[in-house]
């Protein structure tokens, strides 16, 4: 399996629609207010995940249009929906790389940290180019290199506690991953004007047991890992992990997550 395929998100949806999403909400928070989409808009939220964008976006806009290929993160959307009196969601299940809607049915797509798992993130992108309106906007984000993010660092720290032989990982040429490639794939798309928006939020650490158990039920990069693993295997990973931690960092610690948004606008 790969992150490209349905598969690791739906084993991860339950604990995705948790913690990771509470955090991931606060950037999508940000990138709403920099779209500032007007009230009778349509937007369009494609790897939507359990619904970060999504649930943002619906009290601004007229209607979203929420896509994942992931059936149980969907699932997790639209459980989040019944337990709302958000109305004016339509959750699709598809494949951003080839989408399903009219040409120029939208004035707003993102893709908050959902584009950069496409096999082919070009297809995406001009599958969100041909969505858009003339004069529509888009929004796309990233993480840049773990090097770069000292709560990724923290999170990677104690995965190769718990696994001494993995490789730290390496600095990938292709990887949606600084503002010059987002903004390069955005003008190859046909977008203009791009703006770059650097954001960040802390990820703040009391109990560090408590904490790196929802980071890892949300993670299909974790649950890739533990493929195959027995519990008692992947109990004794996980305390190796938990006590490296501990033993290094004295709580509460509150690490940064920086991210990457580029907003580009289709003449």
């Amino acid at each position: 399996m790969s992150l490209g395929t349905p598969n690791p998100w739906n084993q991860v949806a339950a604990g995705y629609s948790g913690w990771t999403q509470q955090h991931l909400a606060k950037y999508a928070a940000e990138v709403v207010q920099l779209l500032d989409p007007a009230s009778r808009s349509r937007a369009l939220d494609v790897a939507c995940g359990s619904g970060a964008a999504t649930l943002q976006l619906a009290p601004r806009v007229e209607q979203v249009v929420a896509v994942d290929f992931s059936p149980g993160m969907l699932a997790e959307l639209r459980r989040k929906l019944g337990e709302s009196s958000v109305d004016n969601v339509d959750v699709v299940e598809g494949d951003g790389q080839s989408l399903e809607f009219p040409a120029r049915s939208f004035d707003h797509a993102v893709s908050m940290f959902g584009l950069i798992f496409f096999p082919d993130r070009a297809a995406g992108l001009s599958e969100l180019y041909r969505c858009l309106r003339h004069g529509g906007t888009v929004a796309v984000s990233c993480w840049p290199p773990a090097c770069d993010s000292p709560a990724i660092r923290w999170m990677v720290e104690g995965v190769r506690a718990a696994f001494p032989n993995m490789p730290p990982p390496p600095r990938s040429e292709t990887a949606l991953d600084s503002p010059d490639k987002v903004v390069a794939e955005l003008g190859e798309a046909g977008f203009r004007s791009m703006e770059i928006h650097p954001l960040s939020h802390d990820v703040v650490v009391h109990d560090v047991a408590g904490v790196w158990r929802e980071m890892v039920e949300g993670s299909a990069h974790l649950g890739l890992v533990r493929e195959g693993m027995s519990q008692d295997e992947w109990d004794h990973r996980e305390a190796s992990a938990i006590r490296h931690l501990v033993d290094n960092y004295s709580s509460p610690i509150s690490v940064a997550m920086p991210a990457i948004v580029g907003i580009g606008h289709k003449p």
